[in-house]
Order: C-alpha cells, then structure tokens, then sequence
C-alpha cells in the first residue's frame, strides 16, 4: 500500500527533531519550523537577536523570522543566537558588567554595584590623568575610549566654615540668605558675609546670590558699615 501525503505528513509530525539553539536542546515534532518560532523556543525576541544555522564546514547561515528551516534536512542540527545589540563592557571596583546602554548616568552606573548618589561618589578612572567625578545625572558616553574602569568611593557630607565653625549644609546650591541662616542664631543684619577666596580678593555674599558649594569653603562676617572716623 503506497504511503499517502497525507500519511506521511501524519510519521513526520509523529517523529522528533533533536536541535540545539546555543546550548539548549529541545526535540520538535514540526518538520519546518519558521525562525520566530525557533527565537520562541529560547524566549527571544527577533527585534533583538538573529538566529543563524550552523552548518559543518561551512559559515553560518542567518535564518530569516519568516524562514521555514527544513529539519528533515541532514545536518540542520545546531543553531546559534547572535545579539542585534551591541554590549558595552566595562568595570566597577573589581567587578565586571556589559550594558546595552551606551550613555547612562552616575546614577544607573552606581545601582549596578547597589550604591547610590546619596551615599557614594561614582569616579571614572582614566590613565595617566586625575579621576574624574561623575555626577549622579551625568551620562558617561562608553562608545569614547578609556570609559572602561570606574571606581566607588563612600560619599562625604559636604562641610563649610563659617566664622571658625564647621557646618554640613546638605546642599550644593545655597543663597547667601539661606548660608546666614546656617548659624543659631543667623547672622544678624549688621553683618556681611564674605567666601575667603585665596590669592584673590574675597567675595561679599549678598542675600539674593545662588553660591555652589564646595567641600572646605571658608566664610566670615564682617561689621556692614565701617565709620570712617572711627580709631582702629
């Protein structure tokens, strides 16, 4: 009795078909699975991966998502995944990372290692050079050379002196008004503030000025009308 399509098509989807995509291996029963079913088969989407049949001998051949692959074909085994993406590499401390993104920020590079902005500094590390601070909403673009290794140091609060004694503000950005209210009780209204500016003449803070912090800044006050008659 000779054998029907029909039959035949009923063996072929009784009979497995060993295959491998990278190195899972799953038996399928349907001869001519299409390249998106194949991604399926190992959760991948097609808009981000390329699957490519290797073939002994000869170079691997791309599979197109709406490709039938015959697998009752000799040698149609193996498959591979190859990422439409590309991975930027890189290292924090001693610990190694690849990211799709080529420009996060201070602050998504910290939450890889589980720190943040508010407690840790994020430093980019660069040869021959001084390290380089990296802000907690600055992107660090990877595609430049040299952006490979990035250090985490614990974060310090931010002092400043006012009058001969150490503050901790808390804030990088204050108006003068909001520096005289710093000391209990604030600088009184017959006092200017100076910053103490070495090697240059010193800068008068008025109310309404916006002064960015830094680390060991020194101010003073100063009487705000000095009689010109007056003994010294």
């Amino acid at each position: 009795m000779n054998e029907t399509s029909t039959d035949r098509d009923a063996r072929n989807q009784r009979r497995g078909y060993d295959i491998r995509i990278d190195d899972q291996a799953f038996t399928l029963h349907d001869p001519a699975p299409t390249g998106q079913e194949l991604l399926a088969k190992v959760g991948r989407d097609p808009d981000r991966f390329f699957l490519t049949l290797v073939l002994a001998g000869e170079p691997d051949r791309l599979v197109a998502p709406d490709e039938t692959v015959d697998l009752t074909a000799p040698g149609i085994e193996q498959f591979a995944l190859v990422s439409k993406l590309r991975y930027y590499s890189f290292a924090i401390d001693e610990e190694a990372f690849s990211i799709e993104n080529p420009e996060p920020t201070g602050r998504e590079l910290l939450a890889l290692v589980g720190k943040a902005p508010e407690t840790h500094l994020l430093n980019l590390n660069l040869p021959n050079q001084d390290d380089v601070l990296i802000g907690a909403d600055e992107k660090v673009d990877l595609r430049k050379p040299g952006r490979e290794h990035f250090s985490v140091t614990i974060k310090k609060p931010l002092a400043i002196v006012i009058d001969d004694i150490t503050y901790y503000p808390g804030e990088k950005r204050m108006t003068g008004a909001e520096l005289r209210n710093l000391p209990q009780p604030p600088i009184a209204a017959d006092r200017d503030l100076w910053l103490d500016v070495p090697g240059k003449d010193d800068k008068r803070i008025e109310p309404g000025e916006t002064i960015e912090l830094k680390d060991g800044m020194v101010f003073y006050t100063a009487p705000s009308t000095i009689n010109p008659g007056g003994c010294f």
